[in-house]
């Protein structure tokens, strides 16, 4: 078993923030032979406006496109026309992003990770620590922080990537916290928690120690809240004190017990076999994946050297690589399952048209692998497209991007919709200067319709 050296911070400058409110009303840009796109029916109302995206921006606080940054990301909602939003944080200094919010499943509060002043939300003493907070949708207010760390540098007690119960009334997440419950003592591995959404009941699903230095993360609930996918690389034998060379896809039940591998690669230098990102279809009975594993789905088989997009079964049976690429330089994961589970969404590398991508595109294919097709066609570099993720009526598809905005070449990352029947394409953000990302969270409970 191998011991993996613990990562450092350098994600605490990272990714900025969504883009906000405030302009014109936008014209599409259409893609496909006529304004009906190959979808059928009429595209004259396709619904755009009425929908919300959760997000995080470096987008000026007044609202105008291509104003002065705010310096440290903040949380938006924002309509997906882009025409009105409103941040939920509004700190304007360095060192206190705001990162990666999701909605709760009614829709009145978000989850996110900051590194917020935890006495002062605003503008207050940047924090040595991203913690878990929680506030109102519709305003911003009542803001809670779950977890209460303030310990920096190297040993700095992160937590990442809440996700709500579908019920709401639990949110999973993972983190440094010490196992004790205790903070601003020590550190652990990097594990799965659980919390009540009032801030009660903090208690570690996984119990990997800062001797291992483990490192658990992406975790979702099943459609009924029973069960917990998580990606992980630690020992498949279920022991706390060794871990594997690569990561793994894990299910475990809402408590901790009963964990589970479901791939099981472990033999290879680290990372060789490496399997990310599961997300569960809307029913909890399938998830897909990306992974380095063999094409075959042996274990500890032949490795490619680009991750391809996998579904398994809940129980890891059936599995199924639906991107066969095993030469290096094309890769495809950040998958997701629309709602209905008959399409998935992924972020590839592979060629289009025939030409070889240098940028990474938002792909679309039938949840068999069937019908795989680009949304954007980037050939050259520095024109990625990330993190695509279903609206909940499964209409439309968002994601960020730096291609063109309204025909300019853009300098920052812009959230854009597209209409899966009519083949619109949509600007959210048109912050076109540099220092003005927008990005959102590749996950369920984003884009709300």
């Amino acid at each position: 078993m191998a011991t993996r050296v613990r990562p450092g911070t350098w994600f605490r400058a990272v990714i900025p923030a969504l883009l906000l409110p405030a302009v014109v009303a936008c014209r599409p840009l259409v893609l496909g032979e006529n304004e009906e796109g190959t979808g059928g029916g009429s595209c004259d109302d396709t619904g755009i406006g009425s929908g919300s995206l959760v997000m995080h921006s470096l987008t000026a606080l007044d609202g105008s496109w291509n104003g002065t940054s705010s310096v440290s990301s903040n949380i938006w909602v924002i309509d997906d026309a882009g025409s009105s939003g409103t941040a939920l944080t509004q700190n304007t200094i360095a060192g206190l992003p705001s990162n990666w919010g999701v909605f709760s499943p009614d829709g009145s509060f978000v989850a996110f990770y900051s590194a917020m002043d935890l006495a002062q939300p605003v503008d207050g003493t940047p924090g040595d620590s991203y913690n878990i907070w929680t506030a109102a949708a519709a305003d911003g207010s009542g803001k809670l922080s779950f977890t209460s760390e303030t310990v920096g540098g190297l040993n700095a007690v992160n937590s990442w990537y809440p996700s709500f119960r579908p019920d709401g009334l639990k949110l999973v997440y993972s983190s440094y916290n010490a196992l004790n419950l205790s903070f601003n003592t020590t550190y652990a591995g990097r594990n799965i928690w659980h919390i009540d959404s009032d801030g009660t009941d903090r208690a570690p699903l996984t119990q990997y120690p800062n001797t291992t230095m483990a490192d658990c993360r992406y975790p979702e609930y099943t459609d009924n809240g029973a069960k917990i996918v998580f990606q992980c690389d630690g020992d498949t034998a279920g022991t706390w004190t060794s871990l594997e060379n690569s990561d793994n896809i894990w299910v475990m039940d809402a408590d901790g017990n009963n964990r589970t591998p479901l791939t099981n690669n472990t033999a290879g230098a680290a990372g060789v076999y490496d399997s990310w990102r599961p997300t569960l279809s809307a029913d909890g009975t399938r998830i897909v994946f990306e992974s380095k594993m063999d094409l075959t789905g042996a274990d500890d088989g032949t490795a490619t050297l680009s991750t391809n997009i996998w579904v398994m079964d809940i129980d890891g049976s059936n599995k199924t690589a639906l991107t066969t690429n095993s030469a290096a330089g094309l890769d495809s994961g950040i998958a997701q399952f629309s709602p209905d589970g008959t399409k998935i969404v992924f972020v590839s590398r592979m060629d289009v048209n025939g030409q070889a991508a240098l940028s990474n595109n938002v792909w679309v294919m039938d949840s068999d692998g069937s019908d795989a097709r680009p949304i954007t066609t980037e050939t050259s570099a520095g024109r990625d497209s990330m993190n695509p993720t279903f609206s909940d009526d499964g209409k439309f598809i968002a994601f960020y991007s730096k291609i063109d905005v309204d025909g300019a070449a853009s300098l920052s990352y812009n959230v854009f919709t597209y209409h899966l029947g009519c083949e619109l394409l949509t600007p959210v953000t048109r912050n076109t200067s540099t220092g003005l990302d927008s990005f959102l969270r590749a996950s369920r409970g984003i884009y709300r319709r």
